[in-house]
């Protein structure tokens, strides 16, 4: 009796644990959180960056933005199922100023195309938004 009672308590021990495992392990997150979160970041390191000794407030060139930026080389490991949320995120911004551009590199990145050509040629993240579903629709009005 003991010898059923001891080896309850381990199956049950056992089936506890990984019930819990089951249900405060974080699951995978979706490719739109992991954008948010990456996104979240990015903008973190370049805003300490502007205010550190990279003195990236001189700069007028995005690229500079992005160099040995971790959380920008994440969101390009994404893949193009990045692209419909990152374009969102563009066309939803109020703003179109350094993040949205950010962004529109990143999707070119992405895609592997040379979308910053001079027949392509944007100048903002929200151009390149309008461009690029323009491009993607087989549109000849880019």
């Amino acid at each position: 009796m003991k010898k059923n009672i001891k080896w309850f308590g381990i199956i049950l021990s056992a089936v506890i644990m990984t019930t819990a495992i089951a249900l405060f392990v974080p699951k995978g997150q979706s490719i739109e959180k992991q954008v948010q979160k990456n996104v979240v970041e990015m903008m973190a390191v370049i805003n300490q960056d502007v205010l550190g000794e990279r003195m990236l407030s001189a700069s007028s060139n995005p690229y500079d933005y992005i160099v040995d930026n971790e959380a920008f080389e994440n969101i390009v490991k994404l893949g193009k199922d990045a692209i419909p949320f990152l374009l969102e995120k563009i066309s939803a911004s109020k703003e179109n100023g350094l993040e949205e551009y950010l962004l529109a590199i990143a999707v070119a990145k992405i895609a592997g195309m040379d979308l910053n050509s001079e027949e392509f040629g944007w100048t903002s993240g929200k151009d390149f938004a309008g461009k690029w579903h323009a491009y993607k629709d087989g549109s000849k009005d880019k």
